[in-house]
């Protein structure tokens, strides 16, 4: 399950989307549940969501691509309504809580594909890969840049083809600060020196 995650792009977001045009982002390292989260529509327009979507008695906010099509809730979504969702790293905790932080490339930004409804958005996830299942057993997924296009906008089956990917991922345990949801901030992922600074 992916809950928590980071968008401090170095990049230009209009040039790497080919967006006409992007909203300011400001850096933020504690992105969670229910704020708002920079989204890249079918239409290539980077618009503000919703992170999760509220059900009588719940609230979710990922899907599991291995069940997507399964869900009516979702099954929908997957014809029209796919977007990407800008990150530069995520988040996990491993069975004794302590977090630590995902990344590509110390800070490349990348795609989490989603779909999204009403100005709402969830994430999909899949079952980790290394390194990830070594800290979770789920995580999420994540596109090729070149195959951004196809999930956006591709049949679905294809589309969710793209979605199994595995880009190499580095990995470092940080502090507990960022179970704490007002805190931002570059020290939310700077690595510890040992496990035993926990």
């Amino acid at each position: 399950m992916c809950r928590r995650f980071a968008l401090a792009p170095h990049e230009d977001l209009s040039e790497r989307y080919g967006l006409k045009s992007a909203p300011a982002v400001e850096p933020r390292y504690n992105i969670a549940p229910q704020q708002n989260i920079l989204v890249i529509t079918p239409d290539r327009e980077a618009v503000y969501m919703k992170w999760g979507l509220i059900m009588p008695g719940r609230e979710i906010i990922n899907a599991r691509v291995e069940t997507v099509t399964e869900k009516r809730m979702f099954s929908y979504l997957l014809d029209k309504n796919r977007c990407l969702i800008p990150t530069t790293g995520f988040y996990e905790w491993d069975e004794n809580k302590r977090p630590y932080f995902f990344t590509i490339n110390e800070g490349e930004l990348f795609s989490i594909p989603g779909i999204f409804e009403d100005r709402k958005a969830v994430l999909l996830t899949q079952e980790a890969t290394s390194p990830v299942n070594r800290v979770h057993n789920r995580m999420p997924c994540i596109l090729e840049k070149n195959e951004e296009t196809v999930w956006l906008k591709g049949a679905k089956e294809r589309a969710l083809e793209v979605v199994h990917r595995t880009p190499e991922l580095s990995y470092r345990p940080i502090g507990h600060a960022v179970n704490d949801l007002s805190a931002e901030g570059p020290d939310l992922i700077r690595a510890l020196d040992t496990l035993d600074d926990y």
